[in-house]
């Protein structure tokens, strides 16, 4: 499920890889289908979802709150959004 909300998101968001590790989960608004995303020299922008694209991400989201929260992120909201099975980005 990762790994498709992953390309999923890449393809149909046109974003870098660099920039989709570092999402956090309170940058992403489902409802509204945008994603905050920090790109390249810290630039800031809000990026449109496609349909696959949040469906793949809503339900990443719901098997991602049962992995474990790197070190010292949790009940943060700079929590990573992909994560691999230790918790790391």
């Amino acid at each position: 499920m990762r790994d498709r909300a992953l390309v999923e998101l890449l393809y149909g968001a046109g974003l870098r890889v660099s920039e989709a590790v570092g999402l956090v989960k309170a940058g992403v608004d489902l409802e509204g289908r945008i994603v905050r995303v920090v790109g390249k020299g810290g630039k800031e922008r809000l990026v449109p979802l496609g349909r696959p694209a949040a469906e793949a991400l809503r339900r990443w989201r719901e098997s991602r709150a049962e992995l474990p929260d790197p070190a010292g992120s949790a009940g943060s909201e700079n929590e990573a959004l992909f994560v691999n099975l230790r918790g790391g980005r």
